[in-house]
């Protein structure tokens, strides 16, 4: 996966975190439960794919560490 995938999942992160204040703000608390679930479980997952991908290039090199730069 290009780095610029990586880059759009973080963005993708990035904006449902901002969705978060929205949620809060949620009167009912049976949504608010569940949405804040929801994005927890979605975040978590997308964060999870970039780290493993990253790591992966960095074992195989592909990646520069940060010692060499």
């Amino acid at each position: 996966m290009p780095m610029i995938a990586h880059i759009q999942q973080l963005h993708y992160v990035n904006n449902l975190c901002a969705g978060l204040e929205w949620v809060a703000d949620c009167p009912n608390q049976l949504a608010r439960t569940a949405l804040l679930q929801l994005i927890g479980e979605e975040v978590g997952e997308t964060l999870r794919g970039v780290i493993f991908a990253i790591e992966g290039k960095v074992t195989a090199g592909a990646v520069p560490s940060e010692e060499a730069a």
